[in-house]
């Protein structure tokens, strides 16, 4: 018998490469499918807000959650282990990306910036404000690390 699928936020992150799919849900809980997603592989407990954002890294050996709870989790895909927290503020995290080779990570937030850190570190490399007014909706890198691409509440993309 199938698992029973919980109410989900920003359903499913897929890596085609390697077919690895997740999800988030309001309980603050990651699920991590098998690879048809008829069922979850297993479900982990990470946040302490609801899950508002998944990603898989393109190489497919991290995944990514962001959280109301104001922290984003980078967990190994394999072992569904956490690896490392990310957080700088007390705001809601709306997005979460990996660079195209994996080296960092973004953030969009409640407050109006996107935040970039190292991967491996966990530094806080930079803090770009993208909104004046209202939350950032969405952010990805471009098809290098040196550019990013976001639009929020206030109608404007901006590069």
């Amino acid at each position: 018998m199938t698992s029973p699928i919980k109410q989900l936020n920003r359903l499913t992150s897929l890596d085609p490469a390697h077919n690895h799919k997740l999800s988030g849900n309001i309980e603050g809980e990651i699920s991590f499918y098998n690879e048809n997603f008829s069922s979850i592989a297993k479900t982990v407990k990470g946040h302490k807000g609801r899950v508002t954002s998944v990603k898989v890294s393109d190489c497919g050996r991290f995944s990514l959650s962001g959280s109301t709870d104001a922290s984003a989790i980078l967990w190994d895909t394999e072992s569904k282990q956490p690896l490392r927290r990310f957080s700088d503020g007390n705001k809601q995290i709306t997005a979460v990306n990996f660079s195209p080779d994996t080296q960092l990570i973004l953030t969009a937030s409640t407050d109006g910036y996107v935040r970039i850190f190292d991967t491996y570190s966990g530094e806080l490399i930079n803090r770009i404000k993208v909104c004046e007014t209202g939350a950032v909706s969405i952010a990805e890198f471009g098809k290098f690390s040196d550019e990013i691409i976001a639009a929020g509440h206030d109608s404007i993309i901006k590069k």
